[in-house]
């Protein structure tokens, strides 16, 4: 048994128990330093039922045992999760589960009780989504909201996941699985574009503030899900077409435009000395010209 499927269990076991019990506020904490070990959990809630009366009818452990029992059958299977297995599949599961969240719990601050916060989710640097907290919010939900509903969702965020996978790996032409500070203009032109083409879902949370590579990702993937593949990909060749654009738009900024006409000989001769010196052909002439004006120069000088 895994720390964290011991920490999903006892996460429930402490709402289903202690929801409609007053707790102290120094109860509630030793109850939660303890969550995370299934043994110190079991005999501190035991301690509290009994002092508290809250069991009539049978032991206070019987009922404890019976209630995990219950519990343990009502949580979605780590099988059934496989498949959140990187960042992207991660952000992409967590855009959909916090926005049921932000419904469920209608933007009010939470209670004592409600301790599966958004914020779980986050690492502490806001680089990306942390796996643990955003199975524990996929547990709130089901609680909440219904099991069935969040499993149903799921499967189909799989299914959409796997398509993407396959369809879109690798969308752009920086990596899709890291972060490079050398793609940094890059990244912010492409959620620039986005914003352009509405491709931005309001329902997108942007839980990872530094990571632009992940955001980027994480808008397409959501946007593409509900598009078919031809679209997906058209799109693509849009983005990557523009983007061209632009970089050659840079890249002449400060150029002039020269039309005029050279004999075939010249032009045979332009492109070997091009290929010789590994250069294009307008550097080429840059340099020509650069190397005869310096001479020009050097010759008036010494007149």
């Amino acid at each position: 048994m895994t720390s964290l499927w011991t920490k999903r269990v006892n996460l429930w076991l402490y709402w289903d128990i202690f929801s409609s019990a007053l707790m102290h506020v120094d109860e509630s904490r030793e109850l939660m330093e303890r969550i995370n070990d299934a043994t110190l959990f079991k005999e501190f809630c035991i301690n509290c039922m009994n002092k508290k009366e809250m069991v009539k009818y049978s032991s206070a452990e019987d009922f404890f045992e019976k209630s995990k029992r219950e519990i343990e059958g009502k949580l979605i299977p780590f099988s059934e999760l496989e498949w959140i297995d990187c960042e992207r599949s991660l952000s992409f599961v967590a855009n959909y589960i916090h926005a049921e969240y932000k419904i469920y719990a209608n933007n009010n601050a939470p209670s004592l009780l409600d301790i599966t916060l958004p914020e779980w989710s986050l690492d502490s640097d806001k680089a990306g989504v942390n796996y643990d907290g955003l199975i524990l919010l996929i547990d709130y939900q089901c609680r909440v909201s219904s099991f069935n509903n969040i499993r149903s969702t799921l499967e189909r965020l799989r299914n959409s996941w796997l398509r993407i996978q396959k369809k879109f790996g690798n969308p752009f032409w920086f990596s899709s699985t890291r972060y490079d500070a050398k793609y940094l203009a890059d990244y912010q032109w492409v959620m620039s574009y986005f914003d352009k083409n509405k491709v931005i879902n309001g329902n997108v949370d942007f839980w990872f503030e530094k990571n632009l590579n992940l955001k980027v990702h994480s808008i397409f993937d959501q946007w593409v899900e509900n598009k078919s593949d031809a679209e997906g990909e058209l799109f693509i060749i849009k983005t990557k077409k523009a983007w061209g654009q632009k970089k050659f738009r840079d890249s002449v900024a400060n150029k002039k435009v020269l039309n005029t006409y050279i004999s075939k000989d010249s032009k045979r001769q332009l492109d070997y000395l091009a290929s010789q010196n590994e250069m294009k052909i307008n550097e080429l002439i840059e340099m020509l010209i650069n190397d005869a004006y310096a001479k020009a120069k050097l010759k008036s000088w010494e007149n």
